[in-house]
C-alpha cells in the first residue's frame, strides 16, 4: 500500500506543478498584454512630437483657428518573412516535440475499467482528460501520441463525489473523461497482454 500512496502523492505533485506552470503563463500572457496596451497609449515618436511642434507653431502664426487632428502611431515590430527549406535542406526545429509536449498537457492517462476494457472491443477507448481540453485538442493529442486516425471523440464530465471514512467526510475531484472512437483496423495497445 505504501508504494501505490507514493504514487498517488507524486502523480497530485505533478498535477499541482501543471495547475501552477498553466497559471503563471496565464499571468504572464495578461502582463504582455497589459503593457502593450500602455505602450501604444503612451509612445509617441520623435517624428510625432516635432509635427505637434510644427502644428502648433503653425496655428500661432495664422489667424485662421483651424484644428488638424494628430494621428500617433505606434511602434511597428520587425518582421521578417519566413521562407520554407528547400527539400534538400532539414529544417532545425521539429514540429513534433512541441506537438508531443502538448499532448501530454492534455490527456491526463487511459481510464481503466471494467466498462472501458468492453468498450475496446468497438474500437473505443477512454482516457481522463485536463478540465480545459477540447474535441480537437484531444483528437490532435491521441494522433501524436498513437499514431492512429480518429473517427469521433465525446467527453463526459464526471462530478465530485463525497466519500466518508468513519466520521470524516471527503471529496472525490470532479474530471473529466473522452470517449474515443478509432477508424476500423486501428487499435491502440493501453494494458500489456
Amino acid at each position: 500500500m505504501s508504494f501505490l500512496k507514493k504514487i498517488f502523492k507524486k502523480e497530485s505533485q505533478i498535477k499541482k506543478e501543471r495547475k501552477d506552470l498553466s497559471s503563471q503563463k496565464e499571468k504572464a500572457q495578461s502582463r504582455a498584454k497589459k503593457t502593450e496596451q500602455a505602450i501604444k497609449e503612451l509612445v509617441v515618436l520623435p517624428s510625432t512630437k516635432e509635427k505637434i511642434k510644427s502644428v502648433s507653431k503653425s496655428s500661432k502664426t495664422k489667424k485662421t483657428t483651424e484644428k488638424k487632428p494628430i494621428q500617433i502611431k505606434s511602434p511597428q515590430k520587425d518582421t521578417k518573412e519566413k521562407t520554407a527549406p528547400s527539400l534538400g535542406e532539414k529544417s532545425s526545429k521539429s514540429g513534433t516535440k512541441k506537438d508531443i509536449k502538448t499532448a501530454f498537457f492534455i490527456l491526463e492517462q487511459p481510464h481503466i475499467t471494467e466498462k472501458a476494457s468492453l468498450l475496446q472491443q468497438n474500437n473505443q477507448y477512454v482516457f481522463r482528460v485536463f478540465p480545459g481540453a477540447n474535441k480537437t485538442e484531444i483528437k490532435k493529442a491521441i494522433k501524436e501520441l498513437y499514431n492512429v486516425e480518429v473517427q469521433k471523440v465525446r467527453i463526459v464530465h464526471i462530478p465530485c463525489k463525497k466519500h466518508r471514512l468513519g466520521r470524516y467526510t471527503g471529496w472525490e475531484k470532479a474530471y473529466k473523461k473522452a470517449i474515443v472512437n478509432l477508424q476500423k483496423g486501428q487499435k491502440i495497445e493501453i494494458l500489456p497482454r
